[in-house]
C-alpha cells in the first residue's frame, strides 16, 4: 500500500488498527442484534401460535403486542441483511493476501479472533436454537452462509501459529467444541468445499495441539 505524502508507515499501522476495530465492532454490533431480534421474533410467534394466550391479552395489549411483533420483523429485515453484507465483506478482505496480514498484530488478533468465535457459538452453540424462527428467509437471515463466511475467515488464517496460539487462549473457544460443530454442520450442508472442510479440521488439530502446549 502507497503512504499519502507526509505519511509515516506509523500512520498507516494505526490508521489500519482504527479501520479493522471499527469493522470488527460494526460487524459484533450487527450480528449481536440481529440474533437477539430473531429470538424475540420466535418468542412471539410460540405466543401468537397460542390461543389461549393471546385471547388473554386485552384489546390494548393485543394491539401493543402486534406493533412490537411488526416493529421486530422490520428492524430484523433490514439489520440480518447488513449482518450477511458486513461479514461477507470481511471475508472478502481478509482473502487478500496484503490485507490478512495486519490482522495478525497483537493489537488486532485477540478481538478478531473473539470475535470470529463468538459467531460460531452463536452459529452452532446451545443459543443457535432461539434462532429458528417460522419463514426464516423472510427475514434475509441465512444462518448457513454467515457460517461459511466465518469459516473461510479462519482458513485464511489456518497456517499461522499466532492464529492458532489465539483460539487456544481465546475464552470462547471452549475446548475446540464451537469449532468441532462447525466443522460438523459445514460438512453435512455441504456448503464449502472438501478442500476448505479439510484446512478446517487441519486448524482444529492445530490449535487442539496449541491449546495442550499452552496448558
Amino acid at each position: 500500500m502507497e503512504l499519502a505524502e507526509g505519511s509515516s508507515a506509523a500512520d498507516s499501522v494505526n490508521y489500519f488498527i482504527r479501520f479493522a476495530n471499527g469493522l470488527m465492532n460494526e460487524t459484533n454490533a450487527l450480528v449481536a442484534s440481529t440474533l437477539e431480534l430473531l429470538a424475540a421474533i420466535r418468542l412471539e410467534q410460540h405466543k401468537m401460535q397460542n390461543p389461549a394466550e393471546m385471547n388473554a391479552l386485552t384489546e390494548e395489549q393485543g394491539t401493543e403486542f402486534r406493533e412490537l411483533h411488526q416493529q421486530h420483523e422490520q428492524e430484523c429485515k433490514f439489520k440480518a441483511q447488513l449482518c450477511g453484507q458486513t461479514l461477507h465483506m470481511l471475508t472478502y478482505l481478509t482473502s487478500d493476501a496484503v490485507i490478512k496480514k495486519p490482522f495478525l498484530q497483537s493489537e488486532i488478533l485477540p478481538r478478531f479472533v473473539s470475535m470470529l468465535l463468538n459467531i460460531l457459538n452463536r452459529l452452532v452453540g446451545s443459543k443457535s436454537l432461539e434462532l429458528k424462527v417460522d419463514n426464516m428467509e423472510k427475514y434475509g437471515f441465512h444462518p448457513k452462509e454467515l457460517l461459511r463466511d466465518t469459516c473461510e475467515s479462519l482458513i485464511h488464517f489456518c497456517e499461522y501459529p499466532e492464529f492458532q496460539v489465539a483460539i487456544a487462549k481465546d475464552g470462547f473457544y471452549d475446548d475446540g467444541v464451537p469449532l468441532k460443530k462447525a466443522i460438523a454442520t459445514v460438512s453435512k450442508v455441504n456448503n464449502l468445499s472438501p478442500e476448505s472442510i479439510m484446512q478446517l479440521r487441519g486448524l482444529y488439530d492445530a490449535v487442539l495441539s496449541a491449546a495442550g502446549e499452552n496448558q
